[in-house]
């Protein structure tokens, strides 16, 4: 699916074999690496944008990713008419700021599928180990979360796009 992520696999070398290795980084390491992709998503908002239009639209972006997928017709369907709107009058790389923005945003949740959560996870848990069962708790939580969002906002998309 467009824009449902991605995974990278770390390996250090241990003599002539590899091994996994994301979790013998330092934390603070791990954070800047979970968050790199989030920053380019920011910098390609501000340079299609310009700095003031790219920030505003990030941060805005956080309560519309929220709100816009749990009350899909009240918040959801008109965010998304106005995008398309926008896409009939606006250049490309305007569009383009607004999705990097948006993205950003949604990627920066503290859930803990996304950037947002892995950030979270690796500062909470730097004074030590969670219980299991929290993990999993707050780990199902999450998932659940991001997929009613995720789907709120195909299911908005889609029905703006069939209606026209």
């Amino acid at each position: 699916m467009p824009f449902g992520g991605s995974y990278v696999q770390f390996r250090v070398k241990d003599g002539d074999d590899f091994r996994p290795g994301l979790y013998e980084l330092h934390r603070l390491r791990r954070v800047l690496l979970f968050v790199s992709g989030d920053l380019v998503l920011v910098a390609i908002a501000l340079v299609c944008l310009g700095p003031m239009g790219g920030l505003r639209s990030f941060w805005h972006g956080f309560g519309q990713v929220v709100r816009g997928g749990f009350a899909l017709v009240m918040v959801g369907e008109p965010l998304v008419r106005s995008l398309f709107g926008l896409v009939r009058v606006s250049p490309a790389w305007a569009i383009l700021g607004i999705v990097a923005a948006k993205m950003a945003a949604f990627n920066l949740l503290p859930l803990p599928p996304l950037t947002g959560g892995q950030i979270l996870w690796n500062l909470v848990d730097w004074r030590g180990p969670l219980a299991d069962r929290f993990h999993v708790v707050l780990a199902w939580v999450g998932i659940v979360t991001t997929l009613i969002l995720y789907f709120g906002w195909l299911y908005v998309i889609v029905q703006v796009l069939i209606e026209g």
